[in-house]
């Protein structure tokens, strides 16, 4: 892209993107959205709501949208939390939720470089995951680490007084292999961005990484790989020890779980017997080589319809060919599909099958019937509901020492499509299924929020959280923002977003900006799609 480095107005951004966005997307596909308020610059506020600074539990998981296309008996968002993920439900009742909360750019390291930043993908050069199924450690891949030298939020809550501890998934920078790195490089892990990391490795999202099956065997390493289980036992455990401690000190604890991202490698990563025995029955060889994850293996069957918005390849070539959608979503279905298992378009298709694939010449991409386009469904909704179980490990263990002094807000780096429009996974394109993610603030206290009962439906993007998390850290109090011109010049005009907590009238956004710049090898883009 030629989109400039570095750019902090947001409205220079937009102009900036849109321009280069304009010429290369119908801007009827690209679908940026837009809503009539004003983006309001958040206030100077010098006045610090009355008692203790807040400790913030900032909970992550990977690859969750918002909810949206139910199964049988189910109509909203409040009715599928209930049902399949009671835990962030409790979240959901007693706290502030938000109905049009974007990612500002996709997939895993660019989103979760926004969140950590505040920044667009384009100022930090987050622009690609730093991770492949055969680089499983990231140090070989052309996405450089995130720079130390940009603000974080946990740098900015230790300027106001903050221990911020990590846990979890991360997936920013190289992490030191424990086998090998000297204790003082362990313990400073993180400490350049802010953070104290006590996840070494940090996960970063193999098949089957959240449910603790890694058995992928390209995988050759001897390091523990943390699992969801783990992630949630190791919180708890510094919260007890905290509190035991009496250390009053405020803190903000970053918590990253890994799932529902297992979906991500739905079918050939989650039924990998299926997948390599259809390879074998053909006399032929997968791309990849899964490892089995039992678990994963049969979810069950929920009451999902296909999705109203699906299409069918031949619809989707046509769409292409007309010039209404950017080549890039045929070649997303068909590498996708090509990689991890495709799905016939076809009713009367019984098992499985394989066919030629036009994205490697003399290749095949392993096809099932057509009940897996539900079947996905079915296995995204497992999947949330597993990393709901240990997101209520954590909340359901908060000592009563903390309890009433503790915000907890719970997001997600971006979506799936899980069918929709005919895809699977997720970036390379703007469908809400990839960028609408959740976003729960809960207070504990009660002093940050308000109108509890009404969702927020104003836009907002995640390079909006960091100003909030900063401004909890002090009290409430923006001035930060306006004591240092640098901060001023980066965050000044983000959405308030800690002013909507508290009043469910409060403005957000007029837009939201969305990039997404995975990169797929140039002999898989027959298409040529930019």
């Amino acid at each position: 892209s030629n989109v400039p480095v570095g750019v902090a107005n947001p409205s220079s951004l937009r102009e900036s993107l849109l321009h280069r966005i304009g010429a290369a997307f119908p801007s009827n596909h690209f679908s940026i959205t837009y809503k009539s308020e004003i983006i309001m610059a958040i206030p100077n506020n010098s006045a610090a709501v009355a008692g203790a600074k807040p400790n913030i539990l900032f909970i992550q998981v990977d690859e969750m949208r918002f909810p949206m296309g139910f199964p049988e008996g189910i109509s909203d968002a409040a009715e599928f939390l209930r049902k399949f993920m009671p835990n962030i439900y409790s979240l959901w009742q007693d706290g502030v939720k938000f109905s049009r909360f974007y990612t500002a750019a996709s997939d895993c390291t660019p989103a979760r470089a926004t969140l950590v930043t505040g920044l667009y993908a384009y100022q930090t050069y987050s622009m690609v995951t730093r991770a492949s199924l055969k680089d499983a450690t990231a140090v070989k891949q052309h996405q450089p680490e995130l720079s130390a030298d940009f603000p974080t939020y946990g740098k900015l809550l230790r300027e106001a007084g903050y221990d911020t501890p990590l846990i979890g998934k991360w997936h920013l920078s190289n992490c030191p292999d424990p086998n090998t790195a000297s204790r003082e490089k362990l313990d400073t892990y993180l400490q350049n961005y802010g953070f104290e990391g006590l996840t070494v490795p940090d996960p970063l999202g193999l098949p089957g990484h959240g449910v603790g099956e890694i058995l992928y065997t390209a995988q050759d390493t001897q390091v523990h790989e943390w699992d969801d289980s783990e992630i949630a036992e190791q919180t708890v455990n510094w919260l007890r020890l905290r509190a035991e401690s009496g250390n009053d000190k405020p803190f903000c604890l970053s918590v990253g779980f890994i799932n529902p991202h297992d979906k991500q490698f739905f079918w050939g990563g989650t039924e990998a017997a299926a997948f390599l025995q259809t390879y074998a029955d053909n006399q032929q060889t997968p791309n990849l080589d899964y490892g089995i994850t039992p678990s994963m293996g049969n979810p069950p069957k929920l009451g999902y319809a296909l999705p109203a918005n699906w299409q069918s390849q031949a619809d989707l070539t046509a769409k292409v060919e007309a010039g209404q959608t950017p080549k890039l979503h045929l070649l997303l279905r068909d590498v996708f599909s090509y990689l991890t298992g495709g799905v016939t378009d076809s009713p009367d298709q019984q098992g499985f099958t394989t066919v030629p694939t036009p994205v490697a010449k003399g290749a095949y991409t392993a096809v099932a019937h057509f009940d897996y386009w539900t079947r996905s469904l079915d296995l995204y909704t497992q999947l949330m509901t597993d990393v709901d179980c240990h997101i209520g490990t954590v909340i359901n263990n908060i000592p009563g020492a903390l309890r009433d002094n503790l915000v907890v807000v719970f997001t997600s780096d971006h979506g799936d499509y899980a069918s929709s429009h005919g895809l699977q996974g997720k970036g390379g394109t703007v469908f809400e299924e990839c960028y609408n993610i959740p976003l729960i603030v809960r207070d504990g206290s009660g002093r940050f929020t308000g109108d509890i009962g009404k969702t927020r439906e104003q836009l907002f993007s995640s390079v909006d959280l960091l100003p909030m998390l900063v401004s909890l850290g002090h009290q409430g109090r923006t001035d930060w923002l306006h004591t240092n011109p640098d901060w001023h010049k980066l965050y000044g005009r983000r959405a308030d977003l800690l002013a909507c907590l508290r009043n469910a009238a409060a403005p957000g956004r007029e837009y939201v900006v969305f990039t997404t710049d995975e990169y797929f090898p140039v002999n898989l883009n027959y298409l040529h799609a930019n």
